[in-house]
């Protein structure tokens, strides 16, 4: 399966156990590989309440619909443990 660029943002995001964590909002990709590194992922409303972006890694992604992002449950804890960066 292959999703553009258009098709990602905006994708909605997923902890495996079920936890909205928002939508994607920027690709970052490694210009020697040419492979998407991370994604930035808006929090909704709910989570993003201090408006911080949360990076996930791509090896942190379980899978990719055209509906959805699933990542690792790792990554709220994560997110909880570190400082996110604000773009």
């Amino acid at each position: 399966m292959q999703l553009s660029s258009k098709q990602l943002i905006g994708l909605s995001v997923q902890t495996k156990s079920g936890n909205d964590l928002g939508s994607v909002s920027e690709l970052i990709v490694d210009v020697d590989s040419h492979e998407i590194e991370q994604y930035s992922v808006q929090p909704d409303l709910i989570h993003g309440l201090f408006g911080k972006k949360l990076l996930v890694h791509r090896s942190q992604v379980l899978a990719i619909t055209d509906e959805r992002m699933v990542v690792e449950d790792l990554v709220v804890q994560q997110r909880n443990l570190q400082p996110a960066t604000d773009s």
